[in-house]
């Protein structure tokens, strides 16, 4: 939202450095010189926080309020980490699977992380016979993937990242396989 206010007020090349400086682009990390010394790490992390534009950001946002609500038993620096850990094997996907010095912004692999999650309490939920907690739930989730869908239809420019995805979801359904066995645990 930032960077597009600062397009309204005449500042367009800060997206242009932003994108340059914070995106995950592999070719820093196989034999292209990086920006500043720390890009090829840093990035790992900053493209969660860089979006290419409000609709790809309203997308994530709205995944992540959801989420949010469907895991009241999850707490508030659980979630952090988890959404972390997501970034970091988004990025791990992307750069393992897409094609060299392939561009990759926003927070989808810190989202499938989560979501990887809630999909595996859900799925412990209804293996002990709590199929009717689901429901409303899953409700929910339906309302909300049809409504990002719709946003990204509106906005075309967007391309999926399947690699961010798939990484982010592995990395967060092994470590909140802990998270879960442990809220489980607490009651």
């Amino acid at each position: 939202m930032l960077l597009s206010l600062a397009e309204t007020f005449g500042y367009g090349s800060l997206r242009i450095f932003c994108f340059a400086t914070l995106a995950f682009n592999s070719a820093y990390l196989t034999g292209t010189p990086p920006l500043y010394e720390a890009q090829p790490w840093v990035m790992f992390f900053s493209h969660a926080l860089l979006h290419i534009g409000s609709v790809h950001m309203l997308g994530n946002l709205l995944t992540l309020y959801l989420l949010w609500y469907l895991m009241p038993w999850m707490y508030i620096s659980d979630f952090v980490v988890v959404f972390w850990v997501g970034a970091l094997g988004g990025a791990l996907g992307f750069l393992w699977l897409a094609p060299p010095g392939s561009l990759m912004t926003g927070a989808s692999g810190a989202v499938a992380g989560l979501a990887a999650v809630w999909g595996l309490y859900e799925m412990f939920l209804v293996q002990k016979g709590h199929i009717l907690s689901i429901r409303p739930k899953w409700t929910a989730v339906l309302m909300g993937l049809v409504t990002l869908g719709l946003l990204l239809r509106l906005d075309q420019q967007l391309g999926m990242a399947w690699q961010t995805h798939l990484g982010g979801a592995l990395a967060g359904a092994g470590f909140g396989a802990g998270l879960i066995m442990r809220a489980i645990q607490e009651g």
